[in-house]
């Protein structure tokens, strides 16, 4: 647990959310990393070898995670099953954050013409 604290920048994300809400985003990541199942399921119907999913789940850091814990904040859809919700907003935050920021920036800049 130590090594993820370490590497999403703990102390700081607890500045900025709320902790409780950090250290369950924490321990999803630690579920992750420590599954020994052959696959994991995110949503429905994807289903991913884990060593995939752990790959990807390794490769988040502090800038992920806010993107993600902004994008709760700002949710105001029922989430049925708020864990399935959470694993798979941690893994897709790694292959879509750049996309995401350069599209918040489009909007920001270009949105209203």
């Amino acid at each position: 647990m130590l090594e993820i604290r370490e590497r999403i920048d703990y102390e700081l994300l607890c500045q900025q959310f709320r902790q409780e809400q950090v250290d369950e985003l924490v321990e999803l990541m630690l579920e992750v990393e420590m599954s020994r199942s052959k696959t994991i399921r995110l949503g429905q119907n994807n289903e991913f070898p884990t060593a995939y999913v752990q790959g990807r789940f390794s490769r988040i850091t502090h800038e992920h995670l806010e993107k993600v814990l902004d994008a709760i904040n700002e949710n105001t859809a029922a989430v049925k099953n708020t864990k399935a919700y959470l694993l798979a907003a941690l893994f897709n935050s790694v292959s879509t954050i750049d996309n995401h920021y350069t599209m918040q920036v489009n909007h920001d800049f270009y949105g209203g013409k």
